[in-house]
């Protein structure tokens, strides 16, 4: 095997290691991989940087774009509970999600649109007491199919169109893909909307394990986190899990605007406070000076069927419930 073949091997597998480790990020270890070929004589110019050259990464660049905007904005998470019904079957609500995901999927890159429902499909399940799995794992799969429909609407169809017009041949058209891909669309959401609700049963509801996952965050709003102006009551539908949003100690209005430096308290699973930071562009507040307690009122207690505010331990300290959970 030629030094050369060796040098990539190399090169390969140390990126591999790197990228396995956690410690370096995928940008960076390829960027270093392709400028270690390149120096040590494995690669051209040509080879190593005509990639940029090429509309495809520019392309791709571009529906992120799109795409981070419509997820800091919430177009889409707004729309989830004009569509799932309040009442009906798991297979009528897929339907009526799962359709039009497909559609938007052809424009729009799938894991944003995935990003930005799954707070509230999570918050529509969790007010109706259901699971999200059945629903969060055919989301993800709508928008692979919805993908194929366009030429933008992943990017392995924009890189494919990409090399054949660097190979001398005609680029894919925007809906050329559309005839073949169109009936494996249909069948394939039938079959999510058919199946899904049977082979992803669940045998307990939400609640049951609830209280072990519960967690409290509290965060700081940041510029970043801002698009516009944002209502506390659109803020509310936008992240699943706020509790309440403060500014200077005071709770706000739903009707006030969200501003940098107010605190936003989250309750909810780990993965809802991961997803309010992200959503926020925020840090975690360390310290703010205040104590969290865990309360059990026992069937017979003398407190069963008060107010928060009627407690004797209220009556010391100023008390504010973030949530609560009832077991039979």
């Amino acid at each position: 095997m030629p030094i050369d073949a060796w040098i990539t091997t190399a090169v390969l597998v140390t990126t591999l290691g790197a990228l396995f480790s956690g410690r370096v990020g995928p940008a960076p270890a390829m960027l270093a991989s392709t400028a270690s070929l390149y120096v040590l004589g494995v690669t051209d110019s040509r080879e190593a940087f005509g990639g940029f050259s090429a509309n495809a990464p520019w392309v791709i660049a571009g529906l992120y774009v799109i795409a981070g905007v419509v997820q800091q904005t919430g177009a889409m998470a707004g729309q989830v509970a004009r569509l799932m019904p309040k009442n009906g079957s798991a297979r009528r609500s897929l339907a009526r999600l799962l359709t039009p995901v497909g559609l938007i999927s052809a424009l729009v890159a799938n894991t944003p649109v995935v990003a930005t429902l799954v707070p509230a499909i999570t918050r529509w399940t969790n007010a109706r007491g259901k699971h999200p799995g059945p629903y969060l794992m055919p989301l993800s799969f709508a928008t692979i199919l919805g993908g194929t429909l366009t030429v933008i609407g992943s990017s392995t169809n924009v890189a494919a169109s990409g090399l054949l017009a660097t190979a001398g041949h005609e680029s894919i058209a925007m809906f050329e893909l559309f005839p073949v891909a169109a009936p494996a669309v249909i069948v394939g959401l039938i079959y999510l909307v058919m199946a899904t609700p049977r082979m992803l049963r669940t045998s307990h509801d939400i609640a049951d394990d609830a209280v072990a996952d519960m967690y409290t965050g509290r965060f700081v709003v940041r510029d970043e986190g801002l698009v516009g102006d944002v209502t506390a009551a659109s803020l509310r539908d936008q992240i699943t899990g706020v509790e309440s949003i403060e500014r200077n100690g005071a709770e706000l209005q739903d009707d006030q605007i969200v501003s940098s430096g107010d605190v936003v308290i989250v309750v909810g699973p780990a993965v809802a406070l991961i997803a309010a930071r992200e959503a926020l562009a925020s840090r975690p507040v360390q310290e703010m000076g205040q104590r969290y307690f865990e309360a059990v009122v026992a069937p017979g207690s003398s407190h069963k069927g008060s107010m928060l505010g009627e407690t004797a331990t209220s009556t010391h300290v100023f008390a504010r419930r973030l949530d609560r959970h009832y077991t039979p």
